[in-house]
């Protein structure tokens, strides 16, 4: 009965000083790629991380024109053909973005787009 006693208490002695000496698990990151394959033009990719971002591509971009003290009559506009009545980042465009005739400043999916900067220079793109 002895043994069996000593047994039990080394076993749990064993079992916590293993719990201290056990290292914290890694933490474990989300995984970010889509499910699909991304597509091989650099256009169709852009077009594709903008339409998968465009919430926080939209949030970024509003956030940096009033960063950069561009007024809010000057900022973003109606996107008709998609049904949304305002944004400032357009993921279904390919232009790199524009000026409205009415002076509103809009950017596009262009801009995740490294050919467009590829004649600016490696560092650009």
């Amino acid at each position: 009965m002895r043994n069996t006693k000593e047994n039990r208490s080394r076993s749990a002695a064993k079992k916590f000083a293993g719990k201290l000496r056990a290292r914290p698990k890694p933490r474990a990151w989300p995984n970010l790629a889509p499910r699909e394959p991304v597509p091989a033009d650099p256009a169709a990719h852009a077009v594709d991380f903008a339409n998968r971002w465009v919430e926080r591509l939209e949030n970024f971009v509003e956030g940096r024109m009033h960063a950069l003290d561009i007024p809010e009559r000057q900022i973003g506009s109606s996107d008709h053909k998609h049904g949304v009545p305002w944004r400032t980042f357009f993921p279904n465009e390919g232009s790199g973005g524009g000026i409205s005739p009415g002076g509103r400043i809009n950017v596009d999916s262009y801009v995740v787009n490294p050919d467009l900067m590829k004649h600016l220079g490696p560092q650009a793109s």
